[in-house]
């Protein structure tokens, strides 16, 4: 058996004295593994978020198998000096590649991630990491229902997400409750939020790590991924960071 497909490396890992194994998100086929026998000059290429054109080849489609990759887009090397960045990327693919079942076809998540790291040099790339997530979650079949409140099925003014149902509540509804509900960023549901600053985002992912906590982590000893904790960790750093220095301008105006 054998495919060609353009891929998203999501991780590469040691395999005896000079081997890499391999995991990729490709458009047509989706996960898969795969061995480079010898990797000395593929390592450069294989790192997570890289773009390429993978083949892979076994004689049996049950076997791991070889694969060969050629760079497309160096997407690490971009955002390798912006370690936010570079956080966000290893923590999208490190949350793809433990959670999406392999040699699965996911031509809609691949279309979220390569759009995700396309917008990785653009202002708004942190709402694509976002977006990445919950479409993640919609993937496993864990999608929140976000058009309408649970309570009145109005469309307007939603600002909480119920962390039962998984579905949006108005301000209204939701106000006796405010302190059990998850908060619902504006950007997830408008076309044309207003600017979206860093809590936003940090709404964002405690709504999305809400619940592939609740769904896809527990159970089984399986946890949240180390990188996209430490991604989260960063965004909160990040948010410190720039409350202090407001705080000061504020203070010598």
């Amino acid at each position: 058996m054998k495919w060609k497909d353009k891929a998203v490396i999501l991780s590469a890992r040691k395999f005896g004295e000079s081997a890499l194994i391999v995991n990729v998100l490709s458009e047509n086929h989706g996960r898969y593994g795969g061995v480079i026998r010898s990797a000395k000059a593929a390592r450069g290429i294989c790192q997570s978020g890289n773009i390429v054109e993978a083949v892979w080849n076994a004689r049996l489609a049950e076997h791991l198998g070889t694969i060969a990759v050629e760079m497309l887009e160096p997407i690490a090397a971009r955002v390798m000096h912006d370690s936010l960045k570079l956080a966000a990327l290893v923590s999208g693919c490190e949350l793809l590649g433990c959670s999406l079942m392999e040699r699965e076809p996911q031509s809609e998540i691949f279309s979220t991630l390569i759009q995700f790291l396309e917008f990785l040099e653009k202002e708004n790339w942190r709402e694509k990491y976002v977006m990445l997530e919950l479409e993640l979650l919609k993937r496993l079949g864990f999608g929140m229902d976000l058009a309408s409140c649970a309570v009145t099925g109005g469309r307007e003014d939603l600002i909480y997400v119920s962390p039962k149902s998984g579905r949006a509540v108005n301000r209204e509804s939701g106000e006796q409750y405010k302190d059990k509900l998850l908060t619902l960023p504006a950007f997830i549901t408008s076309e044309t939020p207003a600017a979206v600053d860093n809590m936003d985002i940090l709404h964002g992912v405690r709504l999305t790590g809400y619940f592939l906590d609740k769904h896809v982590f527990s159970g089984d000893n399986r946890a949240m991924p180390p990188a996209r904790n430490r991604f989260v960790e960063m965004l909160n750093s990040e948010l410190q960071v720039r409350e202090v220095a407001t705080l000061r301008l504020e203070t010598c105006n």
